[in-house]
């Protein structure tokens, strides 16, 4: 190996596992999505698409792509298109969340 190999290929340092004793101002901080989630980009920019018709975004489609954060998506539906409230697409994708 060149040296340049061996300070690509350097080890993770190990970090002290933390403990899992859940104090009260821990559990009030927002949950972290999983790995695989959407971040809110682009959970955003899909259900802007969504409402504002785009070519091939459905519901169907939305819903495949809000399924893997719900919560997520329900707080950012909640609080970033209120306008869209007294639509039927609205309905629609609260209640698949």
């Amino acid at each position: 190996m060149t040296k340049e190999t061996k300070r690509a290929f350097r080890p993770i340092p190990r970090v002290p596992a933390i403990e899992c004793v859940l104090k009260p101002e821990a559990a009030r901080r927002k949950a972290i999505p999983p790995a695989g989630a959407p971040n809110e980009k682009y959970l955003r920019s899909s259900i802007r698409a969504y409402f504002e018709g785009e070519p091939g975004c459905d519901l169907r489609w939305i819903s495949e792509i809000v399924r893997a954060a719900p919560v997520h998506a329900r707080s950012i539906l909640e609080t970033g298109f209120t306008q869209y409230v007294s639509t039927e697409k609205y309905r629609d994708l609260m209640d698949r969340l």
